[in-house]
C-alpha cells in the first residue's frame, strides 16, 4: 500500500503488532518507527540512485529538519500517555488520514486510467524527453515552471516537518 499511495505503512504496521503479535501500543510505536526508517532509507536510496533530479532537495530540507525534533517531541509525549490514550490516538490519526488515503487511491487510478488511455491515443505524437526538460531541482520553483514564495513555503514546510515529526514519534503515524 505504501509503494503505490505513498501512505499505509506505519498504519498496517502498528495496528499488525497490536492486533496479531499483541504488543502493547508504545512498544508497537517504538518497534514501527525503527522499521519504517529502514524501509524508507531504501526508497531514499533507490530514488537517488535512479534519479536523484526527481527530489525537490530544498523542499526536503526545510521538512526534515523540522522532523527530526518533531520526533523527540512525539516520542516524549508517547511515553507519558497510558496505552490506552495512545490507542486513541492512533485511532483518530487513522480516521482522520482515511479521507486523505481514499482520495489519494482514487486520483492514482484516475491518473493511471488517464496515462493509459493518452499512451495509446497519442504514440504517433510521441517526443523525446529533451522536448520537456525537467525544472532545475535546486531553483526555486514548482514542477510546472511557477516561481515559489520562498519565505513562507519554507515555514509551511518547516510547520509540516514539525508535526510530521511529532506524530511520528507520539503515535507512529507520519503524514505525507
Amino acid at each position: 500500500m505504501q509503494g503505490s499511495t505513498g501512505v499505509g505503512g506505519a498504519i498496517v504496521m502498528v495496528s499488525g503488532l497490536t492486533k496479531i503479535v499483541k504488543l502493547p501500543q508504545i512498544q508497537a510505536i517504538a518497534t514501527s518507527v525503527p522499521t519504517q526508517f529502514m524501509v524508507q532509507a531504501v526508497a531514499v536510496a533507490t530514488v537517488v540512485a535512479t534519479d536523484s533530479s526527481l527530489v525537490h532537495w530544498p523542499t526536503m530540507a526545510c521538512i526534515a529538519g523540522p522532523a527530526l525534533a518533531g520526533v523527540a517531541v512525539g516520542v516524549r509525549i508517547a511515553t507519558a500517555l497510558s496505552d490506552a490514550a495512545l490507542k486513541a490516538a492512533f485511532a483518530a490519526m487513522v480516521l482522520a488520514l482515511s479521507p486523505s488515503i481514499g482520495k489519494r487511491a482514487i486520483d492514482i487510478h484516475n491518473q493511471k486510467e488517464n496515462l493509459d488511455s493518452s499512451k495509446s491515443d497519442n504514440m504517433a505524437d510521441r517526443t523525446s524527453d529533451d522536448d520537456h526538460p525537467r525544472p532545475n531541482t535546486l531553483s526555486l520553483s514548482r514542477a510546472d515552471g511557477e516561481p515559489v514564495d520562498w519565505p513562507q513555503h519554507a515555514l509551511l514546510h518547516c510547520a509540516c516537518g514539525a508535526t510530521v515529526g511529532v506524530l511520528s514519534g507520539a503515535v507512529g503515524i507520519g503524514v505525507r
